[in-house]
């Protein structure tokens, strides 16, 4: 069980009763699985107080980059605790006064709330992207947290552009946006309903009101086809597109939705690529996997720089991107001579390459 399914397990079981709880064994947690030195209080630092000189308020944990650079400030709430999500924000922002967090943090254990201190205007305006732990996809959660929490990828410019192209969607756009993977999993299921109207329906429970040509106009954006009315039930749709697996498509914002490598089945692309090394570590030693494979492995348990132990084993991977992973899993395939088959669907996202579109990857030897 990896660490976010455990501290999900753990959400649901209702064991973090305190925001101490939050703090060490979630955040704590997390940032040390990201690769950030929890038992240096130069890089991780509790109870920091950023304008010592006028008042004695303290950001409950900062994180700086060397040297002594603040990166992030997080505030931390009990599991609920972000019932005054204003006065918290204020709080942030009075943090920044005099010592500047490239980026802030709010979260209660279950939801993230990422700010990006370095752009103009209100501070909640500067909230660009929001992840629930409980509801939204493992995939995106993982995402978001290898750009935002990822101690090696703060130090790249790829998380401030990131950051800074989520800001440029009005505040409406993202809420649309966010609702967009719920929409497409409601027309899904009774009683059908048009992704429009679906789609309002999300945005409604959000707090905005989106009419549904605002909705249809949204989803023509994104490059995605309207749901037929009433919806197809799932269990007569269409298949996939077989995709040539030597030249895959553009894989980024897709989600796996069943994969297989010989015997070993994946609901990730991480994972695929995870079972694919279980099955040539069965065969061959470290030494001999490592001459040949295409992905950085490591022996021993590592949980930095993107590392994670491989259950099960006494090696470390280090999480890539989805089209990065076909190519090592397919390259495991062949090299093992296994069958691969992966299913998936593009997310209805701007930037994939064919928003709701399902697709098949396959090869036998």
């Amino acid at each position: 069980m990896s660490t976010l399914e455990d501290i999900q397990e753990r959400l649901r079981a209702n064991q973090y009763e305190r925001e101490e709880h939050v703090r060490l064994a979630i955040v704590a947690r997390l940032l040390q699985e990201y690769g950030w030195d929890i038992w240096n209080p130069t890089e991780v630092n509790a109870e920091y107080v950023p304008v010592p000189e006028e008042d004695k308020k303290k950001v409950d944990v900062a994180l700086f980059l060397p040297p002594s650079t603040p990166a992030v400030f997080i505030e931390v709430k009990p599991v609920g605790g972000i019932t005054n999500l204003a006065d918290t924000e204020r709080q942030l922002r009075d943090y920044n006064r005099n010592v500047t967090a490239t980026f802030c943090i709010i979260t209660d254990g279950r939801e993230w709330r990422f700010y990006y201190s370095l752009t103009p205007g209100d501070f909640s305006s500067k909230c660009f992207r929001v992840v629930d732990l409980l509801k939204d996809d493992p995939q995106d959660i993982e995402g978001a947290f290898a750009l935002f929490l990822n101690k090696d990828q703060l130090q790249s410019p790829e998380a401030r552009r990131r950051a800074e192209e989520l800001l440029r969607l009005s505040q409406k756009e993202r809420v649309l946006q966010e609702s967009l993977p719920e929409a497409r999993r409601a027309v899904q299921q009774p009683p059908y309903p048009t992704l429009p109207h679906a789609l309002s329906n999300g945005a409604k429970q959000r707090g905005f009101v989106v009419s549904q040509e605002e909705a249809v106009a949204f989803i023509e954006k994104a490059g995605t086809a309207k749901a037929p009315h009433p919806a197809i039930p799932p269990q007569v749709r269409t298949a996939g597109k077989d995709f040539d697996p030597e030249k895959p498509p553009d894989l980024s914002r897709t989600a796996i939705t069943s994969a297989s490598i010989g015997t070993h089945n994946a609901n990730n692309w991480n994972v695929l690529v995870g079972e694919g090394l279980r099955i040539a570590l069965e065969r061959e030693d470290f030494a001999q996997v490592h001459s040949w494979v295409k992905a950085n492995i490591r022996s021993g348990k590592h949980k930095d720089s993107g590392f994670r132990p491989l259950r099960g084993t006494t090696i470390s991977t280090q999480y890539m991107q989805a089209t990065r992973a076909w190519e090592v899993a397919f390259h495991i395939a062949k090299r093992l001579r296994v069958p691969i088959e992966v299913n998936f669907v593009w997310r209805d996202h701007p930037e994939a390459s064919h928003p709701g579109q399902h697709g098949t990857l396959r090869w036998s030897p």
